[in-house]
């Protein structure tokens, strides 16, 4: 039961981890870009 729990829910828990990188990473270059373009 707790194997298959797990199985169940690392991928779920991977991708929300891979989407909050993703996010800070396009926040922070978003950030870093000179504001000339509205």
């Amino acid at each position: 039961m707790s194997k298959q729990r797990s199985m169940m829910f690392r991928p779920f828990s991977q991708i929300l981890f891979w989407i909050l990188i993703a996010d800070l990473l396009t926040l922070t270059w978003i950030g870093g870009q000179p504001v000339e373009h509205p």
